[in-house]
């Protein structure tokens, strides 16, 4: 009677494979489900696409076709082309406006964000350099991006300043949200108002771009 006999590398070698065999089993399980999971994920959020293309896309488009047209409210679209981008960067009343929606703008999101602060200061902290070295630098990041917010809310900001003044005295506090308004609905220049609007959305674009940036470099 002869026994077989296996060296202890062949056995090594047998227990070898058989790991990789079961190890490229469980990947193949693991890359089919999580092909499943994408696959149910996008399907889920196709609602959610059409929704953004309906109520986002679609207006940004057209309110760039608009803005370089002109229009009063009937009938089609006249295509004039940048004229009435010209036009607001030769408005005297444009670029008073856009100063003092800037400064209206950062005031209000500076002290918000330096109030809330204060009166966030989460167990007793009062102590100045408790605050300086230890509380405000673990918030920087947080607070930069309550900033930025801030600021594109305001600048955005029309019924408060529209209830307040309604752009008066003399369109003194006309801020850019009023002066489209009544570009729009009160002169019926619609792609004026238009023009503004895609201006504005071009200027907190890039503060939103680089308060996210510097939100980050904080966390870093």
């Amino acid at each position: 009677m002869s026994v077989k006999y296996e060296s202890p590398s062949n056995e090594i070698s047998t227990s070898i494979t058989q790991g990789r065999n079961l190890f490229s089993r469980k990947k193949k399980a693991r890359i089919g489900l999580n092909a499943i999971n994408v696959r149910s994920a996008r399907i889920t959020l196709i609602p959610v696409f059409v929704l953004l293309f309906v109520f986002l896309a679609l207006p940004m488009i057209n309110s760039i076709q608009l803005s370089v047209s002109r229009w009063g409210g009937l009938g089609p679209l006249e295509s004039v082309g940048f004229d009435n981008y010209k036009f607001l960067f030769s408005d005297p009343q444009m670029r008073y406006s856009s100063r003092i929606t800037i400064f209206y703008a950062f005031s209000v999101a500076f002290f918000v964000v330096a109030i809330a602060t204060l009166l966030a200061v989460v167990d007793g902290a009062n102590v100045r350099q408790q605050f300086t070295k230890i509380t405000l630098p673990l918030i920087r990041p947080i607070l930069m991006t309550i900033f930025t917010l801030q600021i594109i809310w305001t600048f955005n900001g029309f019924t408060v300043v529209w209830a307040m003044t309604n752009g008066g005295p003399s369109d003194s506090t006309s801020i850019l949200p009023i002066l489209a308004y009544k570009e729009a609905f009160r002169y019926g220049r619609f792609g004026t108002a238009a023009a503004m609007a895609v201006v504005t959305g071009i200027f907190l674009m890039i503060v939103g771009t680089i308060g996210i940036r510097m939100s980050r470099s904080e966390q870093q």
